[in-house]
C-alpha cells in the first residue's frame, strides 16, 4: 500500500504522465486506508510537557483537561494531496472548530462534514464548515454541559470573500467566506481541512 510520501512525490507534471490505469491504482491505494471504518482513527494523548502540547496549548485560552492528537492517514493523505496539487502546498492555516463530545468520533474518523452545515447553530455566513482562530469565540458553540471540546485544525484557506446565511458555493476564483471581522472562515469543499486536535477543557 503506498505511503502518504508515496502519492506526494509526484509533481502535476508527473500525474500527467501516469497511465491511466496506474492513477486508478494510486486511488485504491488512498481508499484502502479506509476499508477498516473506525479502525482508521487512533488518538495518542499529549504530554502536558512536551513541545507539541504547549504549541497546541497556546492556541487556547482556557484551562485544559487534556490534548488528544488525531491519527488518520486516510484524511492526512487527502488533505495533503488536495494542498499539494490545488494550493501549490501553500496557504495553510491552523484554526479551531467547536463541537459535541457526540460529534467528536465522526469528525476524526471521516473529516467535518459540510453538507451537515445548519444543523446545528445556523449558517450565516455560508453552507460550510465554520473555522476561527479565536477560542473565546469558538467557546460560544460548546456544549455548556461536561467537557468543552475545541478540535484545531489545519485549514486551507486562499481567497476569502464575505460570505451570507444563502452562500452555497463561492464565486469563482474563492475558496472561502468569511464574516466581515474575519472572527469566521466558511469552507465549502471536502479535503480542505484536517482535523489535527481535540482538546478538552
Amino acid at each position: 500500500m503506498a505511503t502518504c510520501n508515496d502519492l506526494l512525490k509526484f509533481s502535476r507534471s508527473d500525474l500527467n504522465d501516469i497511465p491511466l490505469k496506474q492513477k486508478v491504482i494510486k486511488n485504491e491505494d488512498l481508499f484502502d486506508l479506509y476499508k477498516n471504518g473506525p479502525h482508521v482513527v487512533k488518538y495518542k494523548t499529549l504530554d502536558s510537557q512536551s513541545a507539541e502540547y504547549i504549541s497546541v496549548k497556546n492556541m487556547i485560552d482556557f484551562n485544559i483537561i487534556k490534548i488528544d492528537k488525531i491519527l488518520n492517514e486516510f484524511n492526512t493523505m487527502a488533505f495533503l494531496l488536495k494542498k499539494r496539487f490545488m494550493y501549490n502546498d501553500n496557504y495553510t492555516i491552523e484554526m479551531l472548530h467547536a463541537t459535541k463530545e457526540g460529534c467528536v468520533q465522526g469528525i476524526c474518523e471521516n473529516n467535518f462534514n459540510w453538507r451537515l452545515s445548519g444543523l446545528s447553530r445556523g449558517h450565516k455566513h455560508g453552507f460550510g464548515v465554520n473555522f476561527t482562530k479565536s477560542s473565546y469565540f469558538a467557546n460560544f458553540f460548546t456544549n455548556s454541559r461536561g467537557s468543552s471540546i475545541i478540535i484545531v485544525a489545519d485549514v486551507l484557506c486562499k481567497t476569502t470573500f464575505c460570505g451570507h446565511s444563502q452562500t452555497r458555493v463561492p464565486p469563482k476564483g474563492y475558496d472561502t467566506s468569511i464574516r466581515i471581522d474575519e472572527k469566521v472562515y466558511v469552507k465549502f469543499n471536502d479535503a480542505e481541512f484536517n482535523p489535527k486536535y481535540v482538546v478538552y477543557y
